[in-house]
């Protein structure tokens, strides 16, 4: 995890966590503010989504979401509109924004994510609707 003993890190080298709540959602927190000397003011994530895979519609009361995605295909829902995303996009949910990431391509959809300030899992976010692949994803 990065620090201010460790300020240059490969993010692959953090352990990835699944989330039960979210179907094929590997996250690695590469920057952790519960860790002394990383950063307090934000979160980075390097995170991957299996094909198929995604998270429930959320919002976050606080924190703010920006996501650069890197590699493969998938869809953004943010506030009522759903928008394919591709290497070199650039998501963004401000907060109370009602928003999801789903992977609906072939391959891994893999991506940073910085939430700012760090949401509280327990006091932040509010799931409004379960994740439904088929509900969700437009038809090709």
């Amino acid at each position: 995890m990065l620090s201010k003993t460790k300020r240059v890190l490969a993010s692959t080298e953090v352990p990835g966590e699944s989330i039960a709540d979210f179907p094929g959602f590997l996250l690695r927190r590469v920057s952790e503010p519960t860790v002394e000397g990383s950063s307090q003011l934000m979160r980075l994530n390097h995170d991957t989504i299996s094909p198929g895979g995604g998270c429930d519609r959320h919002l976050h009361n606080l924190a703010e979401e920006t996501w650069l995605i890197l590699s493969g295909t998938g869809h953004w829902y943010c506030d009522g509109k759903i928008t394919a995303i591709k290497p070199g996009d650039v998501c963004y949910a401000e907060p109370g924004a009602v928003h999801q990431i789903i992977n609906s391509g072939k391959n891994d959809l893999v991506f940073y994510t910085v939430t700012c300030p760090p949401c509280d899992m327990a006091n932040d976010i509010v799931i409004k609707e379960a994740f439904d692949y088929d509900k969700h994803v437009p038809a090709k």
